[in-house]
């Protein structure tokens, strides 16, 4: 018998091996293979892709498996279908696509050490070194060590050398993957035993079986236990070791009675088993809609998957699932470790948990029996994957529904331009809620021009301070809204123009001044503060405003209020999001001072003002995605104020009348969207064509390489490519190609191989650089 398997190599090709029997289990599509590779016929751990009883044509040598580890496949034939279909749209091969999804915990790794021996043959100088680096340990050292301190492109190639010639051996060490496992106590019968035995044995019969670290727990020693152990009363078996359910949210919240337009929705998802895009204004109600679904899905013996951007943002949905289903759920998120994302996987592959909330990652879970997929707030930049392949978790998600034939539900106050597009086609089913669940209205909203207005100081206008003096000295709580961390962003020296940038990236560094340090947002490398410029010797000026920097000289003006920073330096955790929403929940800030993680999916009781300090700023990188990016911070951020009391909200910007800020603050949804598709359909951008960014690594001696190369895309048919733009590195050049389908995405890729220049592309991108 013969199988085919997938390895996470970014290479297209399957790899044949042959079934000996020996292996712990029978060969099927879907189950890890453990198989050696290479020349050195280390050992790798592979999916198996297909099964045959006869051999693949060709004169090649067919190598045997090492071992078959898993009694059923980790991937069903729908996972594996949705990442021929990730490999295919994102430019990756099928290996890396599964092991994308795949938690590391189920790689199998071998480990190479090396022990020292008393050389048989003279050894040359270099080859001397190396024994003596090797035999200066106690114990044998692993080759990744070796490869460090000696140097990694002759290692190889000298320690063949030693082990020829009797100075060393290779030890090979197998690290087996899978989740954590446990050891069970089972009771077998009765029999001779003393006090302590007697007692085990009636309470192992009463139960059946019980955990290990139960018994001892207890009170049973490791000697009573092997004693039954031995006389064949007991058996000691290993079980995987499944993650507990989600430690408690903030107090969990009670349902709620779903209007007569939420209700209607409701029926809808029901009824037609596509994709479903639902919006409506802030605070309509539509987290109610798809956790009331995810209820009704789950009493039809079905399974559901939630997804959502950040999962250290989520208290407020955690406690209203804990209203709805307990702690019958499960979370996963990059967070967990291994092992802990290897449990959540086999309790959706085994059908042992109804509901997963996750991130991106959990696009993949092999979910039982899957009766309904949420993704909420659809339009988030999170849900884009930063390594390959680089797939997009919105994308997968409506293919998933399409194989699965399963409703997939979109939610979001400001959807992404693609899928209100994809709406206005047809291709979804577009709701909107227009009007709020809570009789409180829609806060004020009063839109200043910070060229004309006073301001009392700083970035602060007048009307804005007066503003929030209000909110807080009447016993509200105020939400001030800055979409940068750090200090200051633009370090530059006034006298020779000489900005701080980036050693790696080239884009200008941000003054940290509690690090004490400059970082780059970018690939966050940190450098050593300096005051004076290194080219001219002035001084340099530090301008610009970020959250650290607010927060400072608002403790200035009001030294007597309670006022916290929520950024990704203050929350870096659940744990630490939790407290501070817990604080202002419980009405212990006057002051939250946060970039858009304050401003997503968050309920505030006692909020009552908004401040969005430079909504020019929201548009982020100079890119087509800009004005959406833009409308759909601030609607956010103003979302956020006035759900429990009367709210109001000052927008500051220096070009009030850029149409996503005017539209944003006068709340003309339509309008927005409508005008936005019509520029980028005088332009040709996404959504009327597909986007890709391709990167190619180019040395300065082969510039006519590069020439060629963009020549040759600009004749391929049925697209339009830009030309090549150099980054800050000084190497790589970005092309940005609108396609009009993917199925020009295979060609481009051959071009790029063809070429032999290192290269990224990715599909989809969420900023152009």
């Amino acid at each position: 018998m013969f199988i085919q398997v997938a390895l996470n190599l970014p290479v297209e090709e399957l790899f044949t091996y042959r079934v000996t029997g020996r292996e712990s289990h029978k060969p099927e599509v879907g189950k890890r293979a453990i198989v050696p590779f290479g020349p050195s016929n280390r050992l790798q751990t592979g999916i198996i892709v297909s099964v045959s009883t006869s051999p693949p044509e060709g004169n090649f040598e067919i190598k045997e498996v090492f071992d078959i580890p898993d009694p059923y496949p980790l991937f069903t034939e729908t996972l594996f279908r949705l990442a021929e279909f990730v490999s295919r749209r994102y430019c990756s091969s099928l290996g890396e696509a599964l092991f994308r999804f795949l938690p590391g915990a189920f790689i199998v790794e071998e480990k190479v050490r090396v022990s020292p021996l008393k050389p048989q043959k003279p050894l040359t100088p270099k080859e001397e070194e190396l024994h003596t680096l090797i035999s200066s340990f106690s114990s044998p050292v692993s080759v990744s060590f070796l490869r460090r301190k000696f140097g990694g492109s002759s290692l190889n190639a000298y320690l063949k050398r030693l082990v020829e010639k009797g100075a060393a051996r290779l030890n090979t060490q197998l690290k087996p993957g899978g989740p954590p496992k446990e050891k069970w106590v089972r009771y077998l019968k009765e029999g001779k035993c003393g006090p302590k035995g007697r007692e085990l044995l009636n309470l192992l019969k009463k139960h059946g079986e019980l955990p290990l670290k139960h018994l001892t727990y207890f009170g049973f020693s490791r000697g009573v236990i092997e004693n039954l152990r031995q006389k064949g009363l007991i058996q000691i078996t290993e079980k995987e070791s499944l993650l507990p359910p989600p430690p408690p949210s903030l107090s969990p919240r009670g349902t709620t009675e779903l209007t007569q337009e939420q209700k209607a929705v409701l029926e809808s998802l029901f009824k037609y088993r596509g994709i479903h895009l639902l919006s409506g204004v802030t605070c309509s109600g539509k987290m109610e809609v798809y956790l009331h679904a995810a209820r009704r899905a789950v009493d039809s013996g079905n399974s559901v998957l939630i997804l959502v951007p950040e999962l250290l943002l989520t208290p407020e949905l955690q406690s209203r699932i804990e209203s709805l289903f307990g702690t019958n759920y499960a979370l996963y998120h990059g967070g967990l470790t291994p092992a802990q994302r290897a449990s959540v996987w086999l309790k959706a592959l085994k059908g042992e948990v109804p509901l997963i909330v996750g991130t991106r990652i959990a696009v993949a879970l092999p979910m039982k029996n899957l009766g309904l997929i949420v993704l909420d707030e659809e339009q988030d930049p999170s849900y884009k994957e930063q390594q390959k392949p680089y797939y997009h978790a919105r994308t997968v998600a409506v293919k998933r529904s399409e194989l699965e034939k399963v409703p997939l539900l979109l939610v979001s106050a400001t959807p992404s331009v693609e899928s209100y597009y994809r709406a206005k086609r047809g291709e979804f089913l577009f709701h909107f809620l227009p009007s709020r669940v809570t009789r409180i209205p829609p806060p004020k909203v009063e839109l200043v021009d910070l060229k004309k207005e006073r301001k009392r100081v700083g970035i602060f206008s007048e009307k804005l301070l007066s503003a929030l003096e209000r909110a807080v000295n009447s016993g509200g709580q105020a939400l001030l809204f800055i979409n940068r961390r750090g200090y200051s962003h633009k370090i530059i020296c006034p006298n020779c123009g000489y900005t701080l940038n980036c050693k790696k990236c080239g884009v200008p560094v941000t003054y940290h001044k509690e690090k004490k340090c400059f970082i780059c947002h970018l690939c966050g490398t940190r450098y050593k503060l300096i005051f004076r410029c290194i080219k001219c010797g002035q001084r340099l000026e530090f301008t610009g405003y970020g959250t650290e920097r607010v927060t400072q000289e608002l403790k200035l003006l009001y030294p007597n209020w309670k006022i916290e920073r929520f950024d990704l330096d203050t929350v870096k955790t659940y744990k630490d999001a939790n407290r501070l929403i817990k604080l202002a929940v419980e009405g212990k800030i006057d002051v939250i001072v946060g970039t858009s993680i304050a401003v997503k999916g968050h309920n505030l009781p006692n909020l009552t003002f908004l401040g969005i300090l430079i909504a020019d700023q929201l548009t982020g990188p100079p890119d087509y995605m800009g004005a959406e990016r833009a409308y759909q911070a601030i609607v956010q951020a103003i979302g956020r104020v006035g759900r429990f009391k009367p709210g109001y909200a000052v927008v500051q910007a220096f070009n009030p009348d850029f149409y996503p800020i005017k539209y944003a603050v006068t709340g003309q949804f339509h309008t927005f969207y409508e005008e936005e598709l019509s520029y980028r359909k005088l332009f040709n951008y996404p959504p009327y064509t597909l986007g890709a960014v391709i990167e190619v690594e180019v040395p300065e001696t082969q510039k006519s390489k590069l020439k060629e190369l963009y020549a040759a895309m600009k004749k391929l048919p049925s697209q339009e490519v830009s030309k090549p733009l150099p980054l800050p590195n000084g190497k790589t050049y970005s092309i940005f190609i609108k396609l009009k389908s993917d199925t020009l995405l295979p060609k481009i890729k051959q071009l790029l191989s063809r070429f032999k220049v290192t290269y990224k592309i990715d599909v989809e991108p969420i900023k152009i650089p």
